[in-house]
């Protein structure tokens, strides 16, 4: 089973989705969880909320400021916020990237972060996943990356459509039934956690279920 590290191993008091989060997990020997999002000028960033208010000192949206700017703009603990070229160059390799699109989680999309992001990776060589909320997203990437893992993420229920080669589903809500109707389709069960339960309590859970990983 998979262990994935939320938004990086933040343990020893790094920031979420920082190069020296991402460094600490590759250290503890774990997989990485990010997020990614696109600056008004279109560069990939890893961050995960859409306003930069919870881990900044600042109140901008993220999609309100371009590259150049964000690169001032520090987290309240003064590591700086990469952007997933940054982020690739570290891991380099070392450890699975799971990697979330922050996309809209229903309804069309523009793809232009889907587009953005696939052009970074055409140049990775490291071992990586995609997922998102959205299912034009997963179908787009998994359109463009047909050797790539690409799965949905779901909060406390899943409908019928399409979800690419794996679900990702928030784990006080998964069960038995819910992973042998999706192995019975050949689709891998994952679970994340949020900042809910206790990781031992979720490591036991996601064992008994069987799961091909977990986001702690």
């Amino acid at each position: 089973m998979k262990i994935f590290a939320h938004r990086g191993y933040t343990k020893k008091g790094d920031a979420e989705n920082t190069l020296e989060a991402f460094e600490s997990a590759v250290a503890e020997k774990m997989c990485i969880e990010l997020d990614v999002r696109l600056t008004k000028d279109g560069v990939p960033i890893v961050f995960h909320d859409a306003s930069l208010k919870r881990m900044t000192n600042n109140n901008l949206k993220l999609a309100d400021i371009n590259y150049g700017e964000l690169k001032d703009i520090k987290m309240k603990t003064g590591e700086a916020i990469p952007s997933l070229k940054e982020t690739l160059e570290l891991v380099n390799g070392r450890t699975l990237l799971l990697i979330e699109l922050k996309t809209a989680k229903k309804g069309f999309t523009n793809h232009r972060l889907e587009k953005a992001v696939i052009e970074i990776l055409k140049d990775y060589s490291g071992e990586y996943m995609l997922q998102a909320f959205n299912y034009f997203t997963v179908k787009y990437c998994k359109r463009k990356l047909k050797r790539i893992k690409t799965g949905r993420l779901s909060s406390n229920h899943y409908g019928s459509g399409y979800c690419g080669d794996f679900v990702n589903y928030k784990l006080k809500h998964l069960d038995g039934k819910k992973v042998e109707k999706f192995r019975k389709k050949g689709i891998e069960v994952y679970g994340w956690t949020g900042d809910d339960g206790n990781t031992g309590k979720s490591l036991e859970k996601a064992v008994l279920l069987g799961l091909d990983g977990i986001i702690l």
